[in-house]
C-alpha cells in the first residue's frame, strides 16, 4: 500500500468520528439493501446509507411516520447521547429511556446479506414501535421468536442498560433543506467508530506511511 493511499484511508477515517463533533451537517438518503418488509410488506428497514458530510454511514430509521426517498437531501443535527435534546423524541427529557433502547436494539443488528433478514426488520420494527405507538408491529403473532418486534421490544425494556457504552451512537434529526411539499425527512441512529480504536488505527497507518516514504528511493 503506497503513502498516498495510507494518507486517504486515514484521513476518511478521521472524517467519520469528526461527524458526532459536528453540529449540522447536510445528509443524503443514499441506499438501503434490505428486502422490503412489515404489514404489506411495503418498508424498507435496516440497514440504510447515508452520506453524511461526504461520508457513507450506515443506520437504522427510528422514525416511522416521516419518510424519505433515494437521493433526497437534508441537513441534520448531530446528536449524541451527551445532549439528545435536539433529537426528534427527546420530548422534555422524557425520550431519553427510549433513545438507550433503541441504541442497544441497534447494537443486536445482524450482518446482512442483500437478502431478507427477518430478524433485522423484526428490531428495526422494536426500533420504530418504541417510538410511535401507532407503528406497526412485525411477525407479532411469535411473540417469543426473534423475528418478531414484540421479542425485541421486551427485551430492551428487560436490559439494565447502566454499564451500556452509548459514546459511540449519533443520532442525525432532520432540521431543514428538504422540498416544502415533501415533508419532513426520518430520523436515524447509527454509529460512528469509537475515537481510541480509531487513533490506534490511524497511528498504526501513519506510522506505514512513514515506512513507506522511507522505502521510496530503495531499490530491491
Amino acid at each position: 500500500m503506497t503513502s498516498k493511499i495510507l494518507w486517504r484511508v486515514a484521513l476518511a477515517m478521521f472524517g467519520l468520528v469528526a461527524l458526532a463533533a459536528a453540529n449540522t451537517v447536510p445528509v443524503t438518503f443514499s441506499s438501503t439493501t434490505s428486502d422490503l418488509g412489515g404489514p404489506g410488506n411495503g418498508v424498507y428497514y435496516y440497514p440504510y446509507v447515508l452520506t453524511v458530510n461526504g461520508s457513507s454511514v450506515t443506520v437504522a430509521c427510528d422514525d416511522y411516520s416521516d419518510s424519505v426517498y433515494l437521493g433526497e437531501s437534508w441537513l441534520a443535527s448531530v446528536n449524541t447521547f451527551a445532549d439528545l435534546s435536539h433529537t426528534l423524541f427527546y420530548n422534555g427529557g422524557a425520550g431519553v429511556g427510549d433513545y438507550k433502547e433503541a441504541a442497544w436494539l441497534y447494537s443486536q443488528f445482524q450482518p446482512t446479506p442483500p437478502l431478507t433478514n427477518n430478524v433485522n426488520a423484526a428490531i428495526n420494527f422494536a426500533i420504530w414501535d418504541l417510538f410511535d405507538g401507532s407503528a406497526p408491529g412485525y411477525n407479532t403473532s411469535h411473540p417469543t421468536s426473534n423475528t418478531s418486534s414484540t421479542y425485541w421490544l421486551n427485551l430492551a425494556a428487560s436490559q439494565n442498560l447502566a454499564g451500556f457504552d452509548f459514546s459511540h451512537f449519533v443520532i442525525y434529526t432532520p432540521v431543514s433543506g428538504w422540498p416544502n411539499a415533501d415533508g419532513r425527512p426520518q430520523e436515524n441512529i447509527g454509529e460512528v467508530p469509537e475515537p481510541g480504536t480509531v487513533l490506534l488505527f490511524m497511528t498504526g497507518l501513519l506510522g506505514l506511511a512513514g515506512l513507506a516514504w522511507r522505502r521510496r528511493g530503495q531499490v530491491a
